[in-house]
């Protein structure tokens, strides 16, 4: 399991990981006055006999996030390398060995109405779901 409980994970908040409890957002940007954000919500599955936490279509849930950024026509400053580093490093940092689900947000961040491009930030936030399994039988 973790290192830190779910009320004290380590999230990733505008480029550096922190304490959950320390990120903040302003209570009049765009994200906060009209929920302005694009979201994935990234399944993650832990492989015990790998001792090795595998992302499920990683590409497929960024391309999704930089379409649906797109269509807001909101310009992030990250990449898909960004996307994924920031990703591995947030998992990483809270020693994880169980599934998750992780909310990777892409935001607007400073003062500005519904209408407003930017600043575009970014969130990372692991939700641990514990070692449930799942049989999955794959046909091609």
């Amino acid at each position: 399991m973790a290192k830190t409980d779910v009320a004290n994970r380590l999230i990733w908040f505008k480029g550096q990981i922190m304490n959950v409890n320390d990120a903040k957002v302003n209570v009049l940007s765009p994200t906060s006055q009209f929920g302005l954000n694009v979201f994935e919500g990234i399944p993650c599955y832990w492989n015990d006999e790998k001792k090795q936490l595998f992302a499920f279509r990683l590409s497929e849930h960024y391309d999704r996030l930089i379409r649906s950024a797109k269509l807001l026509q909101l310009d992030s400053p990250y990449t898909k390398d960004d996307y994924q580093k920031a990703l591995v490093d947030t998992v990483k940092s809270n020693e994880y060995d169980e599934n998750l689900s992780v909310r990777q947000t892409l935001f607007v961040d400073g003062f500005g109405s519904w209408g407003s491009e930017g600043p575009v930030e970014m969130f990372i936030a692991p939700i641990p779901r514990g070692r449930t399994w799942l049989n999955i039988t794959r046909k091609d």
